[in-house]
C-alpha cells in the first residue's frame, strides 16, 4: 500500500481580479502542516489589476510555486492550463478568492491513496464539497447506492 509520504499534490489557482483575496488563498495552502510534497500552479487569466505581480513575486519567495500567463479565457481554460502544467499525483482546485481549510492534505489523503487513478480532483473551496470526490470507492465519495 503507498505510503503517506509517497504522495504529490499540486494545488491550482486560477486568478482574475482577485488581488484583495489571492495573497490569503496562496498563504492557506503554503500554511498547511503537512509532510506532504505540493506545488502552486497559479494560472493569470489575464488578469487586469496586479494579479500578475502578486503571483510573480510569490513564484521568487517559494519554489513549490509556479506561475502560467496567458490571455483570459475563462475559469474553465484556466484550470485546464493548470492541470496540464500539473506534476503532482493529485490535483486540488482552490479559487483565487477561497482559502484551504488548515490539515485539507491529511484530511483528503486516506480515500485518495485508494484511487486507481493517476489524478483525482476535489475543490476545497466549495462549500458543500463536504467530502472528497474520488475515482472508485463510491462508499467513500456519499454515495447511498449499493
Amino acid at each position: 500500500m503507498e505510503e503517506i509520504m509517497a504522495a504529490t499534490y499540486s494545488v491550482v489557482i486560477p486568478v482574475y481580479n482577485a488581488g484583495e483575496y489571492l495573497e490569503s488563498a496562496i498563504q492557506s495552502v503554503l500554511k498547511q502542516r503537512t509532510q506532504l510534497d505540493f506545488e502552486i500552479i497559479l494560472v493569470d487569466d489575464g488578469s487586469p489589476d496586479r494579479c500578475g505581480e502578486i503571483c510573480e513575486s510569490y513564484k521568487e519567495k517559494d519554489d513549490r510555486i509556479k506561475v502560467i500567463h496567458k490571455p483570459n479565457g475563462g475559469l474553465a481554460s484556466a484550470r485546464r492550463a493548470g492541470i496540464k502544467a500539473s506534476e503532482g499525483d493529485y490535483v486540488f482546485n482552490l479559487d483565487s478568492d477561497d482559502l484551504m481549510a488548515r490539515g485539507y492534505y491529511a484530511w483528503s489523503h486516506a480515500p485518495y491513496r485508494r484511487c486507481t487513478s493517476r489524478r483525482a480532483s476535489s475543490n476545497p473551496g466549495l462549500p458543500w464539497n463536504r467530502r472528497p470526490q474520488h475515482c472508485g470507492d463510491r462508499s467513500s465519495a456519499g454515495s447511498t447506492r449499493r
